[in-house]
């Protein structure tokens, strides 16, 4: 039966006309027709053999994404979008079983969704996880926005999370000491990881291990979190996870120079997808590569990592995918998406904004990257501090913390209510401060100290130790008109700045009898300015 199953598909494979060669087999000596059908069977044994036999390769894929704060597509819709990701990773596993969904670093925060309330309480990125559980990322490491929440508010986010957490060179204190945060589901408690170790096979049986570690930046962390040097931690253990696996790849949360750097002092590792800085890069190091996707999912990262079994060698190919319209949206994610829309619309609705609304049509775009409004004057900060003067006409002139602008993006087009929440998504109060003009002159001198950081500042009205084109007097008192949050002493090199400086006569807040007091907030004051 084997034999016969075998020549019907071997001859309709490999011989167009079987009629003819009915015809010819009828007509071979009766001795023969016997080794044809066994030279036959030979033939598609060894065809099979041929289909199953080991290909001494393989080959397993990674896309990888970074730094994402948005779950719907920006530009108008044109480009991003966390359900059109979750297509082309269902596409992507389609191809190859072996196929695995990261994400390096931050995620949780900054967003303008994850600042709003819901059920009594900031949402602070649970958007974010329970899209991502149902886009079917797997592995994530911490950047440093995931610890801008409260440690409360970063359990419930772990908890609440389907995929792994590696956490290489970051712990939580416990005390005096500390150990891997955890998440908790139910009765357990799973820590996170250090590392990563798991086994992928292939169709001819071939079988690897991968292992996988990650690393954290240092930045302005809070009290429950323990920082080990990256640099130190990866060090000590990449012994270790050479003796556990054939392949090792990292993810990593830190800004380029230091990636590269990394990658030079451990070749072992193939592959390290980082996160921190915003724009796509590549880089080859040595025979590693560090890659960084665009932020907000504009792009992704496809990996393809082969292994040959014989010679012990890695192969590695990137490709970049723009994240856009020719990616249709995932059914499953995008109700999740949706989901979170309506309540957005409502919470907004609550603060007196319309997400839809078109503010402004942009002429030329406003550049407000992280990278370029933190460190020289820009458009977006200048419209910023006159909208704060539009708000507080009093004042003799304004000033901006330029960390308060967390769109990391360049806005051009059309610009909505929803676009100026995702400018200023923890946007408070304007206040009016009589300050002297000494103080006045120090706040200034700070914020050139802080180029680079969120306490680098932006001015109308101010410029070289001018106010509206007079000298600063040092023992006169001027109206200065700031965001809230700089009267709390939280900035670098402005810890000087609060409400108990002996050099601050009056501070001045919003009228709470009149609701059309734009002080109450500087979202709203932006967007009545731009629309006048």
């Amino acid at each position: 039966m084997f034999c016969i199953d075998t020549i019907s598909q071997f001859s309709l494979t490999f011989i167009p006309d079987f009629n003819t060669t009915y015809f010819m087999m009828r007509r071979l000596p009766l001795l023969f027709i016997p080794f044809l059908f066994l030279a036959s069977c030979s033939l598609f044994r060894n065809t099979a053999d041929t289909k199953n036999k080991d290909d001494k390769k393989i080959s397993f894929q990674i896309l990888q994404v970074n730094d994402v704060y948005e779950i719907t597509p920006l530009e108008n819709g044109r480009i991003g979008g966390l359900a059109r990701i979750a297509t082309l990773y269902k596409q992507l596993k389609a191809k190859n079983p072996n196929t695995y969904f990261m994400l390096a670093g931050d995620f949780l925060n900054p967003s303008a969704l994850g600042t709003l309330k819901h059920d009594g309480e900031r949402i602070n990125g649970k958007q974010m996880v329970e899209v991502l559980n149902v886009a079917g990322l797997e592995y994530v490491t911490f950047g440093n926005h995931e610890f801008d929440l409260k440690e409360e508010d970063l359990q419930k986010r772990l908890n609440e999370s389907n995929f792994t957490w590696i956490g290489t060179n970051v712990d939580q204190k416990k005390g005096a000491n500390h150990q891997p945060f955890v998440q908790i589901k139910g009765k357990d408690t799973l820590p996170t990881l250090r590392s990563k170790t798991w086994e992928i096979s292939d169709t001819d049986g071939t079988r690897i291990k991968v292992a996988m570690l990650s690393a954290t930046l240092k930045s302005l962390l809070p009290d429950y979190v323990h920082h080990e040097n990256q640099f130190d931690v990866v060090h000590k253990m990449i012994p270790t996870l050479q003796a556990q696996a054939d392949v090792l790849i990292s993810m990593t949360h830190q800004n380029r120079d230091d990636d590269k750097k990394m990658a030079a002092l451990e070749p072992a590792v193939c592959l390290w997808m980082g996160g921190h800085d915003h724009e796509n890069s590549i880089d080859t190091v040595g025979k590693s590569f560090v890659t960084k996707a665009d932020a907000n999912g504009k792009t992704a990262y496809v990996h393809t990592i082969t292994y040959h079994t014989d010679t012990k060698k890695t192969e590695v190919s990137s490709k970049l995918i723009t994240i856009d319209a020719n990616l249709a949206e995932d059914v499953e994610t995008k109700k999740v998406v949706d989901k979170w829309l309506a309540i957005a619309a409502e919470s907004f609705a609550k603060e007196g904004i319309n997400p839809d609304a078109v503010v402004t049509e942009l002429r030329t775009p406003w550049d407000a990257r992280e990278a370029i409004v933190r460190t020289q004057p820009t458009e977006i900060a200048s419209v910023i501090t006159k909208a704060m003067l539009f708000a507080a006409p009093n004042a003799n002139a304004a000033i901006l913390n330029t960390g308060s602008i967390r769109i990391d993006d360049v806005v051009e087009g059309r610009v909505t209510e929803y676009d100026i929440v995702r400018i200023l998504p923890f946007a408070g109060a304007i206040k009016v401060v009589e300050m002297k003009g000494s103080l006045l002159k120090k706040i200034m001198e700070a914020g050139e100290k802080n180029k680079g950081r969120g306490g680098y500042l932006a001015y109308t009205n101010l410029d070289n130790g001018l106010i509206n084109g007079n000298m600063i007097g040092p023992e006169m008192y001027y109206f200065i008109a700031l965001p809230e949050f700089l009267l709390k002493g939280k900035e670098a090199n402005l810890e000087f700045l609060t409400d108990k400086n002996p050099d601050i006569k009056n501070i001045y807040s919003a009228a709470p009898e009149n609701p059309k007091d734009l002080r109450k907030n500087l979202q709203l004051a932006l967007i009545a300015y731009l629309k006048n």
